[in-house]
């Protein structure tokens, strides 16, 4: 395990969310402890740590790929909480998948949206 990359995944995720890193953590340690470093490291160390691309932009690329894919509704619902942590507003989020729709099919951009529009309507509740 590298400390360094781990501990710059750590980092990007608290940009994301505050104490970001818990979740993954207190979530996947005891049963899938190379999960936690594969997510820490390569995904926020490595992927997101390349600062060629601002954080909002890898945020727009996750969201892409998660919606192409369909079907990862809670990665897509949680990316979609750190979105709009960052500063993405809901008009992006739903730009986004409507323009993933011409690329993965209407049935995936689809999916997305209706997570988005639960995540939005909890919010909305929240306050």
């Amino acid at each position: 395990m590298s400390i360094n990359k781990q501990n710059t995944g750590i980092k990007i995720l608290n940009q994301l969310k505050k104490d970001g890193q818990l979740g993954i953590i207190n979530g996947l340690s005891e049963s899938a402890p190379i999960m936690v470093e594969g997510i820490l490291e390569f995904i926020f160390g490595t992927l997101y740590a390349d600062d060629t691309l601002d954080l909002k932009t890898h945020q727009i690329i996750t969201l892409s790929c998660l919606a192409t894919l369909g079907f990862p509704k809670d990665q897509i619902e949680y990316h979609i909480k750190n979105a709009l942590n960052i500063g993405i507003s809901k008009k992006e989020i739903i730009a986004i998948f409507t323009h993933t729709s011409g690329y993965a099919g209407f049935p995936a951009a689809l999916n997305a949206i209706a997570v988005a529009r639960k995540v939005f309507k909890n919010i909305s509740e929240d306050k």
